[in-house]
């Protein structure tokens, strides 16, 4: 099993250079750990992604905005 510490640090890999649709950032977690899945694993996973963004968030790691939808992008320093 993936530990939530280990979800919070794919997240800022995969927001490195880049921003990430908030929909979206489940799929590349997955697709980081080489895992395939479907249904409802996947929206129990999705739920502990999303915990692992508001605790980002709640950090001053990470910070939502909009752009035409909601978007994920490392907060600068």
């Amino acid at each position: 099993d993936i530990s939530a510490d280990e979800i919070r640090q794919t997240i800022v890999v995969i927001l490195q250079d880049k921003t990430c649709l908030l929909d979206a950032i489940t799929k590349k977690v997955l697709r980081h750990f080489a895992i395939i899945t479907r249904g409802e694993p996947r929206r129990k996973f999705e739920t502990r992604v999303h915990m692992a963004v508001r605790r980002l968030e709640r950090q001053g790691v990470v910070e939502r905005y909009r752009a035409k939808n909601v978007r994920l992008r490392l907060k600068r320093r």
